[in-house]
């Protein structure tokens, strides 16, 4: 699904790629939602959702990590998301 989200919808891969990263450099440099706001403005949108606020520090990571594997092909070829 993720692949073809990101094959067939404008800005996907973007959107997508930045939220994975932005998330895991929020788990591993903080990992404390009042710092959302101020230094992780991508992710504050999302800052009262489950994801953030009740998932673990390891699988938050883990699913990102997934998330970039899987959207390797398409990352790969766009220098502005390297």
């Amino acid at each position: 699904m993720l692949e073809s989200m990101s094959d067939h919808i404008d800005g996907s891969l973007t959107c997508i790629a930045k939220l994975a990263l932005s998330t895991i450099y929020y788990s591993i440099e903080s990992n404390n939602l009042n710092d959302i706001n101020n230094k992780y403005h991508y992710l504050s949108g999302y800052s009262q959702g489950d994801f953030l606020s009740k998932t673990s520090l390891e699988s938050r990571i883990e699913t990102c990590l997934i998330i970039l594997c899987i959207l390797n092909y398409a990352i790969c070829k766009r220098k502005d998301l390297l």
